[in-house]
């Protein structure tokens, strides 16, 4: 199946400073799949914050759908 990724900001990083890539994954494939695609491992990567689709978070063992587009959104803090 085809997604299309977006990074913006800081997390271009992850993806060669690029602001999009189309991907191809397996069938069945999740969110953590799409992460082992870039090699980003959550809780070590100081950049990434969490998926997005259709405009909210998605956890991570969420299927993903052909078409989908995934937005990769980084760490934020408040003050």
């Amino acid at each position: 199946m085809k997604i299309k990724v977006q990074f913006n900001g800081p997390v271009r990083q992850l993806n060669n400073w690029k602001n999009v890539a189309n991907i191809e994954l397996p069938d069945g494939a999740t969110g953590q799949d799409l992460l082992d695609y870039f090699k980003i491992v959550p809780k070590q990567n100081r950049l990434y914050g969490f998926l997005i689709r259709d405009g909210k978070k998605m956890k991570e063992e969420e299927v993903l759908n052909d078409g989908d587009v995934i937005k990769v959104n980084g760490k934020s803090a408040g003050g």
